[in-house]
């Protein structure tokens, strides 16, 4: 396992459950669903930079989420050239309005 020297930050922003008559917040809610979160993660080592940012519980239609959206991007230097690394990342999770029955109990 390689050891980390460096910095690591992080970061995450959520919708408030009651958005107090705040028009943005409720537009957002509307569009994106009330349990968006946006998060920025970093690691900063010498010679070498890793961001990942992305959003979480995005609602696309009405139980349709995706689940992650990600984007990762990294930097690093060697003998005065830069490699740049990009990648994503997508979940989807679709939700059912059903009731489960697992042995003989009832659930949802």
């Amino acid at each position: 396992m390689p050891l980390f020297i460096g910095i690591f930050a992080a970061a995450q922003i959520v919708l408030p459950k009651d958005c107090q008559g705040n028009k943005f917040c409720e537009i957002m809610k509307m569009i994106v669903g009330p349990t968006i979160k946006w998060y920025i993660t970093g690691q900063f080592e010498w010679k070498k930079i890793r961001v990942a940012t992305g959003f979480a519980n995005v609602r696309i239609y009405d139980g349709l989420y995706f689940h992650k959206l990600e984007l990762y991007v990294e930097v690093s230097c060697y003998k005065n050239n830069f490699l740049v690394t990009i990648s994503s990342t997508t979940r989807k999770m679709i939700c059912f309005n059903a009731s489960i029955v697992l042995r003989g109990l009832k659930r949802g």
